[in-house]
């Protein structure tokens, strides 16, 4: 899910870096996306939050619907 999101608002020129991804969208360390397995509930309400702040509603439907357990377009990817 990360990586979809990440690459996706990378694609919009919403974001350039990993580490500005990990504080600026997850409200978390700058090395938060390099290093997680499996993100935290708290990091994608934070995702889910700011995704609506840049009004990426598309996404934020996406995060939260991964957030509920339902299925969603994006892959369930590991950060590569």
């Amino acid at each position: 899910m990360l990586k979809y999101v990440f690459t996706e608002l990378e694609i919009r020129n919403l974001v350039e870096t990993r580490r500005a991804f990990s504080s600026i969208f997850l409200s978390m360390a700058p090395n938060y996306y390099s290093d997680c397995g499996s993100p935290s509930t708290d990091a994608l309400l934070n995702l889910y939050r700011k995704l609506l702040t840049f009004h990426q509603d598309d996404l934020a439907t996406q995060v939260l619907a991964h957030l509920l357990g339902e299925p969603t377009d994006a892959p369930h990817d590991e950060v590569a």
